[in-house]
């Protein structure tokens, strides 16, 4: 087997993270909003894990964490995933967190096969970006929202594509925190398979981008 060194992932400011190599609920931490940091996310309609990877059949499935990662608009956040990326013309969504008059943010795949990070301020008005048009298989993808517009990493490769520039002042929203699916509308189901997840209540710089992506990719290699 091989032996891979190098610093460890950024924890400075990690407010949630999971693992589908290790049991659910076994590593969940959510600092930002308060909860048990033994909270157990839901496996809904057959959602399973197989060798370490979270499996969604595209049609029903999502992993629901309840009404947790309630950021506001002033807040900088990062987030990080892991996604086997099947390219088709599905909308699907990595994770995320949209609710009533359609406030709060969202990770997602579009159907154009990139990468969206989208933070909403009410219905029809959003702030989001892209990335370049994603190829089959394995990557880091990476979205910050630094209170003014989202920013997006592949592989630890700056592929911001600015798109929506709507300034947002409210993204509070009750809805749950979900993966795989946005809930709330029923849509958006993935058939993508995703690893793990982090988010970061801050801005998270370049160098700790490279530094996670580095520090996790013979994972996926």
């Amino acid at each position: 087997m091989a032996v891979h060194h190098g610093l460890p992932i950024v924890t400075d400011g990690l407010v949630f993270q999971v693992d589908a190599s290790n049991k659910l609920g076994e590593n969940i931490t959510d600092t930002k909003s308060m909860v048990n940091p033994l909270e157990i996310g839901t496996f809904t309609n057959g959602t399973t894990v197989v060798d370490g990877e979270y499996i969604f059949d595209g049609i029903d499935d999502y992993i629901g964490f309840g009404n947790i990662l309630s950021f506001l608009s002033s807040d900088s956040f990062t987030f990080s995933a892991w996604v086997n990326v099947k390219t088709n013309s599905k909308h699907k969504a990595v994770f995320g967190k949209i609710g009533t008059g359609e406030k709060g943010y969202q990770f997602r795949v579009t159907s154009a096969n990139k990468l969206r990070l989208i933070v909403l301020n009410g219905t029809g008005s959003s702030n989001y970006s892209d990335s370049n048009v994603l190829s089959a298989g394995w990557h880091n993808l990476v979205g910050i929202w630094d209170t003014v517009g989202c920013k997006i990493y592949i592989d630890g490769v700056d592929e911001t594509n600015v798109i929506g520039t709507t300034t947002i002042t409210n993204i509070t929203t009750t809805a749950q925190f979900s993966v795989g699916a946005d809930v709330f509308f029923s849509r958006f189901y993935s058939d993508d398979i995703i690893s793990n997840i982090s988010i970061y209540d801050k801005e998270l710089t370049q160098a700790e981008i490279s530094q996670n992506y580095e520090a996790q990719k013979h994972r996926f290699e």
